[in-house]
């Protein structure tokens, strides 16, 4: 499981100091994965000092812009942290090679 945090914008000071030592303790200390922290574009307030602080930490994929903020979250959780599909077992050589044979 991957966890994701979603700030209004990232600047000096508030929230977004929280968020990031939520963010670094959550895989530090609980050993979750690389979290995903969102925010959307055009924020006035945010700082590119704090976008390079939170990229240098999680990496440029961990830190994700929202073109169109909280209405884009559902599609990037969606790629991003829902656990993939297991892929079908295929049935074993044995049985493949019996309906092979039977036909």
């Amino acid at each position: 499981m991957r966890l994701a945090f979603y700030c209004n914008q990232l600047s000096l000071q508030g929230t977004e100091v929280a968020v990031f030592e939520y963010a670094h303790f959550s895989e530090a200390l609980l050993g979750y994965p690389k979290p995903l922290v969102l925010y959307p574009a055009g924020r006035p307030h945010t700082s590119p000092e704090v976008v390079r602080r939170f990229t240098n930490r999680f990496g440029p994929s961990g830190v994700v812009v929202l073109a169109n903020g909280w209405a884009d979250v559902d599609p990037v959780l969606e790629r991003e942290v829902s656990p993939p599909t297991p892929p079908t077992p295929s049935p074993p050589a044995e049985k493949q090679r019996r309906s092979e044979a039977d036909k």
